[in-house]
Formats: C-alpha cells, structure tokens, sequence
C-alpha cells in the first residue's frame, strides 16, 4: 500500500476507480481512515472516527504513508490479535478486525494501483 500510495500523482486523484462511486483521492482517504481507526483498534482505544479529507491536504502522501506504517507496527504486536474488539455495536473479535483490516488494504490497493497504473504483486499467502 505503501509503494502504491507513493506511485499515485496529485493529478490522479480525481480518475475514476473500479468502484463506481469513488475516485482515487477517495479510496485513498478510505484507507487512510482505516489506517487509522484499525491501528487505535489494535492498540486497544475503539475505533476511531476521523472526518478529515486527508488527501486534500499538500502533504497527503506522507500523511497516507505514516498512517500505514504506524498501522503496520500496531498489528504487528501479538497482543493487538487478542480479545474483543472496542467498537460500539460490534462483538467481532481483534483477530476478525485484524482480517477486514487486511482485506481492506488488499482489496483497495488493487483497486488504487489498476486506476493510477501501477502493479500490485502480493504475495500468494497474502491473498
């Protein structure tokens, strides 16, 4: 995700996407928002709600990045896959958060990368 947030130029923020109802610049923000809802989830303080449009900003690509790799280093402690999810209305476990995080990533990181043409190689085990 990383790689490909870094490869999308502020001009290919408005293209279009496989899905429908969302440009580039929106996926992009729809990650960083997951980014960050599922790292306060995996350090065990809820799930976040954060309204800002965090692609809009100059400096979105940086921002989008760190956002992803505190994720990574939250998720990567063994503790985070453990117990309930904090997420009012939820009863889903960590390990089950762990997954749609995930899957999120894998999913819309395709889905950036076909839009902005770059390739998005991941592992076997990862799909």
């Amino acid at each position: 995700m990383i790689e490909v947030v870094a490869g999308v130029a502020s001009e290919q923020l408005a293209s279009p996407t496989c899905c429908t109802d969302y440009t580039v610049g929106d996926l992009i923000d729809h990650v960083d928002l997951v980014a960050q809802g599922a790292t306060a989830l995996a350090r065990g303080l809820g799930q976040l709600s954060n309204t800002n449009s965090s692609h809009l900003e100059p400096d979105w690509q940086a921002t989008v990045i760190q956002h992803v790799q505190t994720l990574g280093k939250a998720w990567d402690d063994p503790v985070a896959w453990e117990g309930v999810g904090n997420v009012p209305g939820s009863d889903l476990s960590n390990a089950t958060w762990g997954k749609i995080t995930l899957t999120e990533l894998v999913v819309h990181g395709w889905d950036i990368a076909t839009a902005t043409g770059q390739s998005f190689d991941l592992p076997d085990r990862t799909l």
